[in-house]
C-alpha cells in the first residue's frame, strides 16, 4: 500500500511538472511570437521615424542653402541693375555735355561780345575782376553737378615753409584723397582794347599786350608753385589749370601765338577756357564713375567670398555629423552584438541563470531584446 502510494503521489507530481512545462512553453512561444510582432512594429516605426526625419533634414538642408545662397543671387541682380543704371546715366551725361558745351559755347561768344562794356565796367578794378572769374569758376563747378565740400573745395588754404598763406581758387577731389588745382585769371582789358582798336598798329599793340597778361598770369602761377606745397604735395599733380573764364579771349591769344599753351606746359601750367574745364571736370566725373563701380565689385566679391565661407563651414558641419551618426551607428551595433546577437551575448547567458535556476527574476526583458527560439534551437 505504501508503495501505490508513493507511485500514485509521483505520478500526480509528474502530471503536474509537465502540466507546468506544458504551460511555460505556451508562454514561451506566446512571448516569442509577441517578440517577432513587436519587432516587426519597431521596424516599421523605426522605418516611418528615419523616413520622417531624412524628409525633415533634407528641407532644412534645402532651406539652409537657399538662405545661403539667396543673398549672392540678390547681390547679382542688384550689381546687374547698377550697371543698366550707369549705362542710362552715362548716356543722358554724355547728351547733357554736349548741350552743356554748346550752351558753353554761345555764352562765351555771348560774353565775347560784351566784353568791351564789362572791361570799362572793371578797368583798374583788379580785385573786382578777379571776383568775377573765381565766380565763373564756381558756376562751372555746379553746372557739372559738383558739391562744394563734397567734390571741391574754394580757396583752401596753405602754408609755404616761410609760413606765408597762399590759396588756390579752388581744389578738385579726386579718389584716394588726391585733388586737382584750379586757379581762374581773367584777362579783359587789353582784349577789349583789342576787340574795338581801329587801326591795325592799335590791334596789333593791344593783342601783344593781351597775350603778355596771360604770360605774366601763367609765370604768377608758376612762381607760387601750388603742387609744392606740403599740404598739396602728395595728394595734387605737379600741374595747376589755369582757369580763362572768357573762351574768345583765350581763342584770340593762342592763335596769334600757339607757342603760349607749350611754354604754359613746360611750367606745369594748363591753361584753359570753360569748354576745357568742363570737359577736364566731366573726365573726373568718369574716374568718380569708375572707382564707385570698382567699390560696388569689390564689396560683391566679398560678400560672395563671406557666403562662400559660410557655405565651407556648413559644409564642415555636415561632414562632422555624419562622422558622428557613423560613430554612434557603429557603437550601436557593437553594442547590440554584445547584448543580443553575438556569441557568449548578455541576454543568451541571462536565461542560462534562470534556466538553470540560479536567479529567479521578478521581470522579463523587454520583447525587442529576448532571444530568437529559432536561434536557440539551430544552437
Amino acid at each position: 500500500m505504501g508503495f501505490l502510494a508513493a507511485s500514485l503521489l509521483g505520478f500526480r507530481r509528474s502530471r503536474r511538472i509537465e502540466t507546468e512545462l506544458a504551460r511555460l512553453q505556451a508562454e514561451h512561444d506566446a512571448l516569442a511570437a509577441n517578440r517577432r510582432e513587436q519587432t516587426n512594429q519597431f521596424q516599421v516605426l523605426a522605418n516611418q521615424i528615419l523616413d520622417t526625419q531624412s524628409q525633415k533634414f533634407t528641407a532644412q538642408n534645402r532651406e539652409a542653402l537657399a538662405n545661403l545662397l539667396q543673398p549672392l543671387g540678390t547681390k547679382i541682380a542688384d550689381f546687374h541693375k547698377r550697371l543698366e543704371d550707369v549705362h542710362t546715366t552715362d548716356v543722358q551725361q554724355r547728351s547733357a555735355l554736349r548741350e552743356q558745351v554748346d550752351l558753353l559755347t554761345r555764352r562765351s561768344l555771348e560774353v565775347g561780345d560784351k566784353a568791351d562794356a564789362l572791361a570799362e565796367a572793371l578797368r583798374g578794378n583788379v580785385k573786382i575782376l578777379g571776383n568775377w572769374g573765381e565766380d565763373i569758376l564756381k558756376r562751372l563747378l555746379e553746372a557739372n553737378g559738383y558739391v562744394e565740400g563734397q567734390n571741391y573745395e574754394l580757396q583752401p588754404s596753405a602754408e609755404d615753409p616761410d609760413g606765408s598763406r597762399r590759396a588756390p581758387d579752388a581744389v578738385v577731389y579726386l579718389p584716394g584723397n588726391r585733388w586737382i588745382i584750379v586757379d581762374a585769371k581773367a584777362s579783359l582789358k587789353d582784349y577789349a582794347d583789342y576787340f574795338h582798336a581801329t587801326a591795325a598798329a592799335e590791334r596789333e599793340t593791344a593783342l601783344k599786350a593781351h597775350i603778355g597778361s596771360l604770360e605774366t598770369h601763367y609765370k604768377g602761377l608758376r612762381d607760387r608753385a601750388y603742387p609744392e606745397l606740403p599740404k598739396f604735395r602728395d595728394s595734387a599733380p605737379d600741374f595747376t589749370i589755369m582757369f580763362v573764364p572768357n573762351e574768345p579771349a583765350l581763342t584770340v591769344a593762342l592763335n596769334a601765338k600757339p607757342t603760349l599753351y607749350e611754354e604754359a606746359v613746360r611750367a606745369n601750367i594748363i591753361i584753359t577756357g570753360p569748354s576745357g574745364l568742363m570737359a577736364a571736370l566731366r573726365i573726373v566725373t568718369m574716374i568718380w564713375r569708375q572707382e564707385n563701380q570698382t567699390r560696388a565689385v569689390d564689396k560683391i566679391f566679398d560678400d560672395v567670398r563671406k557666403i562662400y565661407e559660410k557655405y565651407v563651414g556648413f559644409a564642415e558641419d555636415m561632414q562632422r555629423i555624419d562622422d558622428a551618426l557613423k560613430r554612434a551607428a557603429d557603437a550601436y551595433a557593437e553594442a547590440h552584438k554584445k547584448l543580443a546577437t553575438g556569441d557568449g551575448n548578455l541576454i543568451r547567458q541571462m536565461d542560462r541563470f534562470v534556466e538553470e535556476k540560479y536567479i529567479k527574476p521578478r521581470r522579463s526583458p523587454p520583447p525587442a531584446f529576448l532571444p530568437d527560439p529559432d536561434e536557440d534551437a539551430a544552437t
